[in-house]
């Protein structure tokens, strides 16, 4: 049925509009059986998202799916293992375009800041992982191997220096070893959303276009205070 939409849409748009450029985009899920609620989550919507990109590869069309997705209500345990499984979905069967790579909350009905900082952890993490490990005269070192040999130690050696930043991934907010206090996690997340706000500068706009837009949600019934919270973004 989700084909079906897509194709009926893309086929509306080249009788508006021959030619016209589209992308297979489709975000079909399932719904949990025990109450009905949608689960953008779950296993079943990572093999939609998986299928859509077959489905858009068939057809010789860029694909759009999935995300960082997670029906979880708060950043816990259930956000990290559900986002980490559909980002690695859409990353393995390449996705072509992923709208909601980060801070997605409670099925599409919230965002958190704390939530976009996971995210940004599980990307790096997946990028790692995709990279694979590269074999080359370099990496192998075996006349490194054979200097050191069997009873040696690698720590101390130059070509460990060269490439321990790069080889390993060096995690922004996860917590390793003993030496960190319970709660670590989370004063990492933090720490990290506030280099990034620090860092932060607001675009430049052209203020003829800001002030139509102004008007535009004004007329739409958006409160004047949200328009003022919009405006100090």
């Amino acid at each position: 049925m989700a084909n079906a939409e897509v194709l009926a849409g893309i086929a509306l748009s080249q009788m508006v509009s021959p030619g016209t450029p589209v992308v297979y985009g489709s975000q079909s899920t399932n719904a949990d059986m025990r109450n009905g609620a949608t689960a953008i989550g779950s296993a079943e919507g990572s093999l939609c998202y998986s299928y859509c990109a077959d489905m858009a590869r068939f057809y010789q069309l860029p694909s759009r799916a999935g995300g960082a997705l997670t029906d979880a209500r708060i950043v816990n345990a259930q956000s990290g293992y559900e986002s980490m499984l559909t980002l690695l979905t859409c990353f393995n069967s390449e996705v072509n375009l992923v709208l909601h790579s980060s801070g997605i909350l409670d099925s599409y009905a919230s965002m958190s800041y704390d939530k976009l900082i996971q995210d940004f952890e599980i990307i790096d993490y997946i990028q790692r992982f995709k990279k694979g490990i590269v074999i080359s005269e370099d990496t192998l070192a075996e006349d490194i191997i054979d200097s050191v040999g069997h009873n040696g130690q690698y720590l101390t050696e130059e070509h460990t220096f060269e490439h321990c930043r790069t080889e390993s991934l060096a995690p922004f907010i996860s917590v390793r070893g003993d030496e960190y206090p319970i709660g670590q996690l989370q004063k990492n997340t933090d720490a990290r959303l506030a280099r990034l706000l620090e860092g932060y500068q607001r675009p430049e706009a052209d203020c003829a276009i800001l002030e139509a837009l102004r008007k535009i949600m004004l007329e739409s019934g958006i409160e004047q205070d949200t328009i003022q919270m919009i405006d100090s973004l």
